[in-house]
């Protein structure tokens, strides 16, 4: 899944596994020159995922710090379809000591 902000700099990737249940695998968030990343190849705020929830209906995802103390982003996103047109996603993003950011987001 990929989002970019509406009116920010803000960007998500989020990559999901392919099982049967939703699940988060790895997570990089993106705001300004600063990325809050699950992925160990990139370092510049390394986060662990503490929370996922993914339905049909919404998606939820917290990253905290290595010693799971502090919160360091969440995201919350709500899809929609109807089955006729392209399914909405949009939501926001809420990064430690930056304002939230409204995101709309592409991807299963």
């Amino acid at each position: 899944m990929f989002c970019d902000g509406i009116g920010s700099d803000v960007s998500v990737q989020i990559l999901f596994g392919g099982g049967p249940i939703l699940n988060a695998l790895e997570a990089t968030i993106g705001i300004g020159k600063t990325d809050i990343t699950t992925r160990v190849d990139l370092t510049d705020q390394p986060a662990t995922i503490v929370q996922f929830k993914g339905t049909e209906e919404e998606i939820q995802l917290d990253l905290v710090d290595s010693q799971a103390t502090v919160v360091l982003a969440s995201l919350r996103i709500v899809r929609t379809d109807d089955g006729e047109n392209e399914p909405v996603q949009v939501g926001y993003v809420a990064v430690l000591g930056n304002p939230p950011a409204a995101i709309e987001c592409e991807g299963p």
